[in-house]
């Protein structure tokens, strides 16, 4: 469980609960959430940094993500092992490919109950509601959503997503088959629900 110590308020790493009430619950996320082998490709490919630097931060994502650290806790983590890259670049990369880990595990788990249960109909992209706001490229997406009637299937939201990333400067549409439609996205998908 994240401790209240390794991120800040209102930070990605805050704890969600299905009830709201900020109580948190342990889950532990299926094994083949993560393929260790295609994030330190991932990692040495888009980032600039070494293959054996690839392989720690993929070791450390993986470890933080099953043992439910934060964003902080995990950079903290890959600067011990020596990386020689600066907190804010290992942070970068722990906060985006995270992210891309975590959001296609929410659409994995939306599939899933799409298919064993009618009432989930579609999904919605959620982003956040704070001064911080979000990119251009999700606040579009956000938008061509709502005016589609507030839900889309995965695969449309993932065509909706690659479009505003090619449109919009920070956006990398190269990425996208990743669920990664920029640098440090802060934003969610929601099961759209009958």
């Amino acid at each position: 469980m994240v401790k209240s110590g390794d991120r800040k308020p209102g930070s990605p790493d805050e704890d969600v609960t299905q009830d709201g009430t900020g109580i948190s619950f342990e889950m532990t996320p299926p094994e083949d959430s993560i393929d260790p082998d295609y994030l330190q490709d991932v990692i040495a490919e888009f980032y600039d940094v070494s293959r054996s630097s690839a392989e720690v931060i993929a070791e450390c994502i993986e470890e933080g993500y099953f043992e439910g650290y934060g964003y902080d806790k995990i950079t903290r983590n890959v600067k011990e092992e020596s990386i020689e890259l600066d907190r804010d670049e290992i942070h970068t990369i722990v906060w985006t490919e995270l992210g891309g880990v975590q959001t296609r595990r929410n659409i994995a788990d939306a599939h899933e109950q799409a298919t064993e249960r009618e009432f989930v109909t579609g999904v919605e992209w959620s982003v956040p509601g704070d001064e911080r706001g979000c990119s251009p490229v999700c606040e579009a997406t956000a938008e061509e959503i709502d005016a589609r009637g507030g839900s889309v299937s995965a695969p449309e939201l993932q065509e909706i997503l690659r479009a505003n990333a090619e449109k919009y400067e920070d956006g990398t549409p190269e990425r996208m088959d990743d669920w990664i439609p920029h640098k440090e996205c802060r934003c969610t998908i929601i099961k759209a629900l009958e």
